[in-house]
């Protein structure tokens, strides 16, 4: 029977092109997916991402981070009717700003064969935890009694607070031997996504070991002043998500080697960030948006410019929106801006436009989703995943424009499979 083929013209400013190749058409499991990346983008350690999606028989996935070095890629029927393929490739070191990259994903009966980057067979990376799934949870649990203060968890009245659910949940998945149940546990999977990028955040803030969820020093997180500002707002359930913003941006740039440092001082940014190749700091302020009136922005802007003006330095300055709350956690099935997004974006295109707000160089809009891929009955692969928009100042006198090498936010993607039993009658 014959094949399909099909080619898509600059499905994103990074790519030039992506084509879709099934010899047989009666048998979409067997083929080739193409990505063509323009010239120097591997270069911005933007993440580079490229969906396919045909529901309900087809979807594929391809996530280049530069920063990372590493390419995961997921494979399966958009129909959840097969088990998830998952590989992640690295890299080279080197890479040429002149020319263009194809990477060429080659695969076979729902399994991923091979990454090809201009013909050259990329290297497939294990990133398989050297623990049980209960020593997974455990680790979780342990982090977050390190961070919190004692006996905080098993004071009944922390019920409400978010990281009490946290902890609760992975108590429960550990009391259930590693097993997640469904259905009466499926709106509590996604929660796993934000465990996990709570664990790498308080890891890597604390000189831990990320990869195996290990704490470090909280006194890594800085000075005493830090510590006590910390401790204090964190056991509150209405100041957890604000302090967990500020740590998740400092440790997104401490994984990244720049010198981070929290400020916690009245009337001053949050956040100053030296990164490794600029002399100029970045100083950055955090806020969480509850209400995306276009009045509210326009105060938290302004408010955070004044507090950037306040250090009386050059630098870059950063405000950082999480409009999460807005915009809802959902399920999603491809890269596209939701459209609540898109009015935000457009309020905020107003503000740091012309004369107004000339110490921000540009926000940083942050918000959650999740993508799921697998078979209900075997294996789903979840994707939670910190999604990112940048919206830059427009160019006028005074205002520092952030330079085409300065990657200041990437967002994360947290993938993990979660294996399903039958159950026992």
């Amino acid at each position: 029977m014959e094949g399909m083929k099909k080619r898509f013209e600059n499905p994103s400013p990074q790519i030039e092109y992506s084509e879709i190749n099934i010899p047989t058409k009666s048998k979409i499991s067997t083929g080739s997916y193409l990505i063509v990346v323009k010239p120097n983008f591997l270069n911005r350690k933007e993440v580079i991402s490229s969906i396919m999606l045909n529901p309900p028989i087809f979807q594929i996935s391809v996530n280049i981070n530069p920063s990372t070095k590493k390419i995961p890629i997921l494979l399966g029927r958009a129909d959840s009717s097969t088990s998830i393929s998952k590989k992640t490739f690295i890299l080279p070191e080197i890479i040429s700003e002149q020319i263009s990259y194809n990477f060429k994903v080659t695969f076979k009966d729902w399994n991923i064969l091979e990454l090809y980057m201009n013909g050259k067979s990329l290297k497939n990376i294990n990133n398989q935890y050297n623990f049980n799934r209960v020593d997974f949870f455990m680790k979780h649990v342990d982090i977050l009694e390190k961070v919190f203060p004692k006996d905080f968890f098993n004071k009944g009245e922390k019920i409400d607070h978010p990281a009490y659910s946290q902890w609760m949940l992975c108590k429960k998945i550990i009391k259930q031997k590693g097993i997640v149940k469904l259905p009466e546990q499926k709106d509590e999977i996604p929660l796993i996504g934000k465990i996990v990028l709570g664990s790498m955040i308080h890891s890597s803030l604390s000189n831990g070991n990320v990869q195996d969820i290990e704490f470090g020093l909280i006194e890594l997180y800085g000075d005493k002043n830090v510590q006590k500002f910390i401790e204090s707002r964190i056991k509150i359930p209405e100041n957890f998500n604000d302090i967990m913003l500020e740590l998740y941006f400092a440790s997104w740039h401490k994984m990244r080697k720049h010198d981070v440092s929290l400020i916690e001082k009245e009337s001053y940014p949050d956040i100053k960030i030296m990164t490794t190749n600029l002399t100029t700091p970045l100083y950055t302020e955090c806020k969480n948006i509850k209400s995306d009136t276009y009045k509210r922005l326009n105060s938290v802007i302004k408010k955070a410019n004044k507090q950037i003006k306040a250090t009386k330095t050059p630098c870059y300055g950063i405000v950082v929106l999480d409009i999460s709350t807005p915009v809802t956690f959902q399920e999603v099935k491809n890269d596209k801006l939701p459209e609540r997004v898109d009015s935000i974006k457009d309020s905020i295109v107003r503000i740091l436009s012309g004369e107004k707000n000339r110490s921000i160089s540009a926000a940083v809009l942050i918000w959650d989703d999740y993508l799921i891929v697998g078979n209900p009955t075997e294996r789903i692969m979840y994707a939670f995943r910190k999604r990112f928009h940048i919206v830059e100042h427009s160019k006028v006198e005074g205002v520092n424009t952030i330079p085409e090498n300065l990657s200041i936010f990437e967002g994360n993607t947290v993938t993990y499979g979660i294996n399903l039993k039958k159950r026992e009658i």
